[in-house]
């Protein structure tokens, strides 16, 4: 459904329909008649005015693999994050909206869950704990987040990537370092003058970290602190002296800082 003006949607039981598309629609209420589609594997919402939903309405859908909910103005998302109700649903994204604040318990049902985007919202603050094991990729860029603590979040050995660029952060957040399969980590655009490398350094398969446009003044000298597969190391908008610069380390490790 495009650019209609139809405010309320109202879907009879059909299990032939496997995919639904609502785009430049003014309803402001997700229409929960879409429960009734047994077979729906894929749900898009964009430019809505859709203000709230709950991610328990989507456990009922066996068959989902991706909802997207974009565009809109969705402000509140809420759930209770049952972990005695698991579902197949591979990608949420919920981007581009109004979230201020998140409670990541909600997302615990989502056990096959392997992208989570969060990106270009208005979060400031994320609750809850983190329990998603099939999670490949988190991305909470374009927001206001000035920390974050990863310390309550359940170990997972399938977290490759996660993408914190243009927040207010002014660290790392702390216990990254759990992750044992994180590979990229973006961090550009904030705020962030200390790293603690010996945390990161624990990270086994960290291939690159963009920290560019931060305020970082100086890096490690001994090339052994930094993680043991680092390749890319991405450094400029800093106010850090290329002299600072470890000798040989740009042997081992592109870094840039220009």
């Amino acid at each position: 459904m495009y650019k209609t003006g139809v405010r309320n949607i109202h879907f009879e039981k059909n299990r032939a329909i496997k995919s639904v598309t609502i785009r430049n629609s003014p309803i402001t209420n997700f229409p929960t008649t879409l429960l009734t589609l047994p077979a729906i594997q894929h749900i898009l919402l964009e430019y809505t005015k859709i203000a709230s939903i709950d991610l328990g309405w989507f456990c009922l859908l066996k068959g989902l693999a991706t909802l997207k909910l974009v565009k809109s103005n969705l402000q509140v998302v809420h759930g209770e994050g049952s972990t005695n109700l698991t579902t197949g649903l591979n990608i949420i994204n919920l981007s581009y909206n109004s979230l201020r604040t998140l409670n990541l318990n909600g997302f615990a049902p989502f056990a096959e869950l392997t992208q989570l985007v969060l990106t270009h919202n208005k979060l400031e603050s994320l609750t809850g704990a983190l329990n998603i094991p099939a999670l490949a990729a988190l991305m909470l860029n374009h927001n206001r987040l000035k920390q974050l603590d990863t310390c309550q979040w359940n170990d997972t050995q399938r977290l490759q990537g996660i993408t914190l660029a243009y927040n207010y952060l002014r660290q790392v957040p702390a216990c990254l370092e759990r992750f044992a399969s994180l590979a990229h980590i973006n961090l550009n655009h904030n705020r962030i003058g200390y790293v603690r490398w010996e945390d990161l350094q624990q990270l086994p398969k960290l291939a690159s970290i963009d920290l560019s446009f931060n305020r970082i003044t100086a890096i490690p000298p001994d090339q052994a602190q930094y993680p043991p597969l680092l390749k890319q190391l991405d450094l400029y908008g800093n106010p850090i002296e290329v002299v600072t610069i470890p000798d040989g380390l740009n042997d081992s490790i592109h870094v840039t800082v220009v």
